[in-house]
């Protein structure tokens, strides 16, 4: 049988990740599991954390944990494999044994649960200590940060120590001049390391093209890739550009992944340097929101913090709006005549409490647009949609899914594009956040169900578009909210309780914009007689 495989992409020793995962492996009554760790200075971690869980097994269960020792992929190439089979209990004791051969036999179901989400460089010699590798990151300038799970930072590190992490690594990017002592490319190439050199101090006068030439070598190394420097500090934040170039990051989000991806080794100063380069909301209105998918432009209303994205289909020209705003009906439309588009829809993600669409005024301008909003919003529009239904305009398509909880009508939009996957998820799923549950008939449990089941469902990678950011954060991807969203990581009860305790203020245009944006425009113009 195929085997069933669980990803979670750099959550390398999260326990709450293989929690999560036991329990869908209990919950479907699996007769078998094999747990694939392809990190193999984890395995005894891994044992011990999951040895709890295990405990609790029925007695015909046969159980494996696969450690991989640095293959290319470790379940092609199992030569370089530990295997530990789980043995049942004796007197009330879990415990494991290595046996001698691969884990063949009668396993009917199997489940591989990769935990770094990349594949490893060549393997690790067999004279290399495990335990000087398992304590490296506390004896040197050393991080692995869980994202993006492939590319480790470091600072100065002994010759000896060079060669054991280019075993390791496919790539090596090298930040100080070839002429510091701490530089050791006999070490790194005698291991079929790829190595490139760039020497990158982060300054004001520092040329562009040096960072371009800096990210692209990133881009193009081989993974797992090391990027060093003296103290960890410029390895970083080389990383961090890379990352802000591939999704479109604003100075918001890398103070984010500073924090949640806990690089220490970053210094202030550098930091600011990297978010001065970027630019922050409202800034790139109107420029693609990646630059590899050209589709995609985002819009910032400064006084309701809404996000409103404008998406075209490069061959026909066909575009639509998501979540525009009244007062800036007028840019939105500039921007569309100066990009040659012809606007064939306004969307909204759900009925808005606190700004008013601006689909009624565009649609009284332009004839020949369509509105459309969910069915289960209640609110009017030319065309209702509902769960599973696509919105198609030239080339490309929405997909529609139905994420009730922040209002019942709630829906979230999923783009796939030849170059990348988009989420616009209104105000059900924020960077970091969600919208609020205590009005328009929001239900926290509903809410947490929608985020769960129809958004982390969608791929790691896919880039999460919210209706709102508050903290000039323009971007996310769902593997990042999944592990990071202080909020959605939360157990439904948990969650419900953090919701009823957060006693928020009504929006100040609610009495405006629900009565205004329940007739999305096909009634009245939303900019003349409003009712109160």
């Amino acid at each position: 049988m195929e085997p069933l495989r669980f990803c979670t992409k750099g959550m390398v020793g999260c326990f709450m990740s293989h929690r999560r995962i036991w329990q869908k492996v209990v919950d479907d009554d699996l007769p078998a599991v094999v747990v694939l760790e392809d990190d193999v200075r984890l395995v005894d971690n891994f044992k011990a954390r999951l040895g709890e869980l295990m405990s609790n097994l029925p007695e015909d269960w046969e159980v494996c944990l696969l450690g991989a020792i640095g293959c290319v992929n470790p379940v092609k190439e199992p030569s370089y494999m530990k295997f530990y089979s789980f043995s049942r209990r004796q007197d009330g004791i879990a415990s494991w044994r290595e046996p001698d051969q691969e884990c063949r036999g009668s396993l009917s179901r199997v489940v591989l649960f990769n935990a770094m989400g990349c594949s490893a460089g060549a393997p690790i010699k067999d004279k290399v200590k495990l335990e000087a590798l398992q304590n490296m990151q506390a004896r040197f300038p050393l991080r692995r940060p869980a994202l993006p799970g492939d590319i480790l930072v470091s600072g100065n590190l002994p010759c000896d120590v060079v060669g054991q992490l280019a075993g390791h690594c496919k790539g090596w990017l090298y930040l100080n001049e070839t002429s510091d002592e701490h530089y050791f490319p006999a070490a790194i190439r005698a291991e079929g390391c790829e190595l490139e050199v760039i020497p990158f101090k982060p300054s004001k006068d520092l040329p562009t093209s040096v960072v371009e030439e800096l990210v692209s070598c990133i881009a193009r190394l081989p993974r797992p890739l090391m990027i060093q420097c003296t103290s960890a500090n410029r390895a970083a934040i080389a990383m961090l550009a890379w990352m802000a170039k591939m999704r479109g990051y604003t100075p918001g989000c890398i103070d984010l992944l500073v924090a949640d991806l806990q690089i220490d080794t970053v210094r202030a100063e550098a930091k600011a340097w990297l978010q001065s380069r970027l630019p922050s909301l409202g800034q790139r209105d109107g420029s693609p929101l990646i630059q590899r998918s050209p589709e995609v432009r985002q819009f910032f209303d400064s006084v309701s913090s809404t996000l409103t994205y404008l998406i075209a289909c490069p061959a026909t020209k066909q575009a639509v709006l998501i979540d525009p705003v009244l007062e800036h009906k007028d840019r939105d439309l500039k921007a569309i005549t100066e990009l040659g588009l012809h606007l064939k829809y306004v969307l909204n993600t759900h009925c808005h409490a606190d700004h008013v669409t601006s689909g009624g005024a565009i649609r009284k301008e332009c004839p020949h647009v369509q509105t459309i909003i969910s069915k289960s919003s209640g609110a009017q529009a030319d065309i209702h949609v509902q769960h599973g239904d696509k919105v198609a305009f030239g080339d490309l398509s929405l997909e529609v899914r139905a994420t009730p909880g922040h209002t019942d009508g709630c829906v979230t939009y999923v783009l796939v594009t030849q170059t990348a996957t988009f989420v616009f998820t209104g105000d059900t799923l924020l960077i970091r956040g969600c919208g609020r549950t205590d009005f328009q008939q929001g239900n926290s449990f509903t809410l947490h169900d929608s985020v769960h089941s129809q958004i982390f469902t969608l791929p790691d990678d896919a880039l999460v578009c919210p209706g709102h950011d508050y903290k000039d954060r323009g971007i996310s991807t769902v593997l990042e909210e999944k592990m990071f969203n202080p909020r959605l990581t939360k157990s439904p009860e948990d969650f419900a309780k953090l919701m009823e305790d957060l006693n928020l203020p009504n929006p100040k245009q609610i009495d405006i914009a629900v009565p205004a944006n329940m007739a999305c425009g096909v009634q009245f113009d939303p900019s003349e007689n409003l009712p109160i």
